[in-house]
C-alpha cells in the first residue's frame, strides 16, 4: 500500500491531503489568506496521527508565494528527513489542470494562472490530450488574451478572479475563479512520479518563486525608509 502526503502552500489556500494506492483518503484546508505558518504543519501532524506515516510527500514546487513556498518547502524537508522518505516536486499550474479536464471534457483548453500584480499572471495553457503549450511564463492579460488558442478555453486558479470583466465579451471563455491551487489536485501526477522514482534533490532544490513580486516588494521597503 503506497501512501503519499501531499503539501500545497502557493498560493492563498493552506492545504494537505492523503492518498492511498491511487486515492484521496482524508484533506485538511483553510482559504483564509496567510494562515500556513500557523496550519500547515498542524493539518500534516493531523493527517500522519490519522492515517500513518507516509512513502512520500508531495509538495507544490510553484510558481507562488514567497513565503507559503518556503513554508511548505521547510515543512516537506523536515519531515522527509525525519521518516527518512523522498519528496516528490509538483507544479499546481499542472496538477490543477489535469483535475480540471478528467471533469470537464467540454473544453478545449484550459489555462490554470496564478496571481501576480495588477493584470498579470503566471500561467501555461493545457490541450485535452496533449502535452501543455510552452513554459509556465507571466502575462499581462489584456481583452484578447489566449485567442490565438483556437477552440473553447477555461481559466482557472487564483488569478482568475480578476479578469472576469475584461473578458466577459469573450465567447469562447469561461472564468472559474473558484478552481484554487489543493492538495487534493496532487493525486494522478504524485502517483505517477512515485511510481517512476522521480524525487527531488533536497540538497539543492529551491522552489519556483514570483521573483517579480519579491523585487517589488524589496524596493517599497527601501524607499520607506
Amino acid at each position: 500500500m503506497t501512501k503519499i502526503l501531499a503539501i500545497e502552500s502557493s498560493g492563498p489556500v493552506c492545504s494537505a491531503a492523503c492518498f492511498m494506492d491511487g486515492k484521496l483518503v482524508d484533506s485538511l484546508e483553510e482559504k483564509k489568506v496567510n494562515t500556513h505558518a500557523e496550519l500547515l504543519a498542524v493539518f500534516c501532524d493531523r493527517l500522519i496521527e490519522t492515517n500513518g506515516k507516509p512513502d512520500a510527500i508531495s509538495l507544490s514546487t510553484g510558481p507562488g508565494s514567497y513565503t507559503g513556498l518556503r513554508i511548505g518547502t521547510s515543512l516537506a524537508k523536515g519531515l522527509a528527513f525525519g521518516f527518512g522518505i523522498p519528496v516528490i516536486g509538483l507544479s499546481e499550474l499542472d496538477c490543477m489542470a489535469e483535475s480540471f479536464l478528467l471533469d470537464h471534457e467540454e473544453f478545449d483548453f484550459v489555462v490554470p494562472t496564478v496571481d501576480a500584480r495588477r493584470m498579470e499572471v503566471y500561467q501555461r495553457v493545457y490541450q485535452k490530450g496533449a502535452e501543455s503549450s510552452g513554459d509556465i511564463t507571466p502575462l499581462i492579460v489584456d481583452k484578447n488574451a489566449w485567442s490565438e488558442f483556437d477552440g473553447m478555453k477555461a481559466i482557472i486558479g487564483d488569478g482568475a478572479a480578476k479578469l472576469g470583466d475584461l473578458l466577459a465579451h469573450r465567447k469562447d471563455i469561461l472564468i472559474f475563479d473558484s478552481i484554487l491551487p489543493s492538495a487534493k489536485h496532487q493525486l494522478q501526477q504524485a502517483f505517477r512520479k512515485f511510481a517512476n522514482r522521480e524525487f527531488l534533490d533536497l540538497a539543492y532544490f529551491e522552489p519556483f518563486y514570483l521573483k517579480e513580486f519579491i523585487a517589488l516588494t524589496a524596493n517599497k521597503q527601501k524607499h520607506a525608509r
